[in-house]
């Protein structure tokens, strides 16, 4: 999946807000890059099988880079942003979570195994009993989204933000 935006979508009863997985595609792996993910949600109160956005069954490695994640919640707990299940080997690289939400304040949880490298993460609760491995770069500076009310999850440049241009100290 390349270049796509997940906005606004729900799962009632059912895991992952915009995007699920299951374990009936074992050996297929998911590559994501260069997605948005944002403002889904799901409404299931009674599970622990979430992921606001995103929840992954499949027994395989799984590739998601570039992607941002903002404003996703579950209602229950299960991560707010993205859910890994068991035997889901999951490699997460340069991507933003941003103001995601569960009902036990995860924002990833993981019962298969994660890999996270160079991310903004706004919180860092990472839950669950399966294997976290946090490389580098990972960070929490605000992303500056050009206007989220409108979808719009580009990053603002430099000089927008109000930072320094130039070595003479101008804005």
């Amino acid at each position: 999946v390349v270049g796509s935006d997940f906005i606004g979508n729900s799962a009632g009863t059912l895991e992952g807000g915009a995007l699920w997985v299951g374990a009936g595609v074992a050996g297929i792996p998911l590559n994501m890059r260069n997605c948005t993910f944002a403002k889904n949600r799901c409404l299931d109160i009674t599970s622990t099988d979430e992921g606001g956005a995103v929840y992954i069954e499949a027994q395989t490695n799984h590739h998601i880079e570039n992607c941002t994640f903002y404003s996703n919640t579950t209602a229950a707990a299960g991560g707010g942003a993205l859910k890994i299940m068991t035997l889901a080997n999951v490699f997460v690289t340069n991507c933003v979570f941003w103001a995601n939400s569960s009902g036990d304040g995860n924002i990833i949880e993981v019962v298969g195994s994660l890999n996270l490298a160079y991310c903004d993460i706004n919180t860092n609760n990472i839950t669950g009993a399966g294997t976290k491995t946090i490389g580098a770069g990972i960070t929490n500076a605000e992303p500056y989204f050009v206007d989220v009310d409108n979808n719009d999850y580009h990053l603002q440049s430099m000089t927008v933000r109000g930072t320094f241009v130039n070595a003479l100290g101008t804005w």
